[in-house]
């Protein structure tokens, strides 16, 4: 017997000229982020395949404030070498399997605020030395999760947008 196949359906138009994911924030392997506060720029390195974000913090010291765990860190200007020292309050440790070490080592995660490209958010970061690694931040899963598409092909595709460049401007 033969079979009556309905028409396949007319393809789909978009009505918007925009791409469906324009709220996403697309950006290569590499980019430049923006340490709010600090008015710090540093070269970081987008992985998909790291769960959690890391940024180069020496000098990291654990302190009670307020009945609370603390951590005072320093995160270096990759480009003058100036020292700056920040004080968060510590959200939990990670445990992190090195290449070096045997033993896991436990690392202190903290929130930062950071910007890339148009996207400006509070983060998590592991603190760790990363002072002999090209990229003082590593951006992982937990903060491309939702907001930032990753277009392996390219680096540098989110142009950092200053919160003061248009004020100098006028």
């Amino acid at each position: 017997p033969k079979m009556d196949c309905p028409p396949p359906p007319p393809p789909q138009k978009f009505l918007s000229s925009q791409p469906p994911l324009s709220d996403k924030q697309i950006v290569g392997l590499r980019e430049q982020a923006l340490i709010a506060g600090l008015n710090l720029v540093m070269q970081a390195r987008i992985s998909t395949n790291v769960a959690h974000s890391v940024i180069d913090a020496r000098n990291i010291q654990m302190f009670e404030r307020n009945s609370e765990e603390w951590v005072r860190f320093t995160i270096y200007n990759p480009e003058t070498k100036e020292p700056h020292v920040l004080e968060r309050k510590r959200l939990r440790f990670q445990t992190v399997q090195t290449a070096t070490s045997a033993n896991p080592d436990r690392r202190p995660v903290v929130e930062i605020r950071f910007t890339i490209g148009k996207l400006s958010q509070r983060g998590e970061f592991v603190l760790a030395d990363r002072s002999d690694s090209e990229f003082p931040i590593l951006i992982g899963r937990n903060l491309l999760r939702d907001v930032m598409l990753v277009d392996v092909s390219g680096n540098n595709l989110a142009p950092l947008q200053r919160a003061d460049d248009s004020a100098a401007k006028n």
